[in-house]
């Protein structure tokens, strides 16, 4: 199982360190197409730092992974509200893809 969490200010830079981190572990997601990761990564990180109340707020990401499933999360510090997003790891059936 992979698991990592990252706490960061919520400001513009936030997608980018997100993106570095999770090209850094792009061999322990089994994820395929590995871009569906980062988009939905993304999207997630873009609505935290916007939703942010002041300069000074703070967003925290996790992502988790196992055989089946890998969950990518944030959290803002504006509410405290958390948004996530499971993926299903499709099982090797000869089709490309991934499934929402």
């Amino acid at each position: 199982m992979a698991h990592a969490r990252l706490d960061l200010p919520a400001e513009a830079g936030a997608c980018r360190e997100v993106r570095r981190h999770l090209l850094g572990m792009r061999e322990r997601l089994p994820v395929t197409p590995f871009d569906d990761v980062l988009v939905v990564a993304d999207e997630l990180v873009t609505q935290a730092v916007l939703a942010g109340p002041s300069p000074s707020a703070t967003i925290v990401f996790e992502v988790e992974a196992d055989e089946s499933e890998l969950r990518v999360a944030v959290e803002d510090s504006a509410d405290g509200e958390r948004s996530s997003a499971p993926l299903a790891i499709p099982q090797d059936n000869g089709a490309s893809g991934s499934y929402w």
